[in-house]
């Protein structure tokens, strides 16, 4: 059963990255006593309110009476890891997941997507329980089984990268997450809109309500932003492999130039469109230049790379270029050669 706030207690099942990750800032802000910003609270409740035109002005809740979340019991299908954490954390409890329910008010199933449809059979989802999956591309169909049984549902997707065995911890503060308890649509429950306001409070993220319709559009904006600049500058990496010096100072090159060009977005004001950040020879209508890159670039897979990377931006900047250079540099980066 739900416990009476103000305390509410969340446990997480499945270990891997995002779910270690978030296990361990849940339990370093509880640690220090971290509270959300007051700024993350309005923003909560303006976000809720804009969702969607059928999304009630019920959907708003006062985030300054918020619970204070508390990480009580992790669970994984390999025991001895939860068990390993646990203890590193202390005075978290390592379960299996059918115990978890006994413990804690709000369950996160931090699994793989192909692993939530069995995880939501779990019997121990009863009346009383909130149970949240971290998936960006899946709506709340998925955990249809769990709200047969009695259970509310939600989602909550921080918009970070989460990678295994990162050698520093995944930085949530700051960041925006993706919720939903169905509310934009009229199927939701408005007590887990504030179970995951008063989560991403205590992380010290912005939440934004993205309804089913709108989830699959989402993790692809995602999936574009963060794992195609991470293989960009691996490819990247590869295309500067003969150039002399130290390695790691090249790629310190590349990924300061990644830092700059991030600072650089976010420094713009916020009607402005992000393409006047893009900066760069395609951007000018430079074809020699590009022309250049081509001949220097003899290894196939790093010459596609370039043109597939290259196509991009000039789509991105095409409608400001000269007719001239805008269909020159089409035709250089039309042809992708794999071999």
């Amino acid at each position: 059963m739900l416990r009476r706030m103000p305390v509410l207690h969340v446990g997480i099942i499945g270990l891997g990255a995002m779910g270690s990750a978030l296990a361990r800032a849940l339990h370093a802000q509880a640690a220090t006593g971290a509270r959300g910003a007051t700024t993350s609270a309005t923003a909560a409740a303006a976000t809720l309110a804009s969702a969607s035109a059928a999304a009630s002005t019920s959907a708003m809740h006062d985030l300054s009476s918020a619970p204070t979340v508390r990480l009580v019991a992790v669970s994984s299908r390999r025991h001895n890891a939860a068990e390993s954490l646990a203890r590193k954390l202390g005075g978290v409890a390592a379960v299996s997941p059918a115990a978890m329910a006994a413990h804690a008010d709000l369950i996160l199933l931090t699994v793989g997507d192909s692993e939530l449809p069995q995880m939501a059979n779990d019997d121990a989802f009863t009346p009383g329980l909130t149970v949240v999956h971290t998936s960006g591309a899946l709506d709340l169909t998925v955990l249809q089984p769990a709200a047969d049984r009695g259970a509310v549902v939600g989602s909550f997707h921080p918009m970070v990268s989460v990678v295994r065995n990162a050698a520093m911890p995944v930085q949530f503060e700051g960041a925006v997450v993706a919720i939903d308890a169905g509310e934009a649509t009229g199927t939701g429950n408005s007590t887990v809109n504030a179970q995951l306001c008063a989560l991403a409070d205590a992380l010290h993220m912005t939440p934004l309500v993205v309804p089913a319709a709108h989830r699959a559009r989402w993790h692809a904006a995602a999936t574009l932003v963060g794992n195609s600049s991470a293989a960009l500058v691996t490819h990247a990496e590869q295309m500067l492999r003969d150039v002399p010096g130290d390695a790691a100072v090249r790629r310190a090159a590349l990924l300061g130039l990644l830092s700059s060009v991030v600072r650089n977005l976010a420094a713009l004001e916020p009607t402005a469109p992000l393409r006047s950040g893009i900066s760069g020879p395609i951007a000018r209508g430079n074809v020699p230049i590009v022309e250049r890159h081509l001949a220097a670039l003899q290894n196939g897979e790093q010459r596609a790379a370039y043109q597939h990377a290259a196509s991009l931006v000039w789509l991105a900047v095409s409608p400001q270029l000269p007719p001239e250079s805008r269909d020159a540099l089409a035709r250089l980066l039309a042809t992708v050669d794999l071999t």
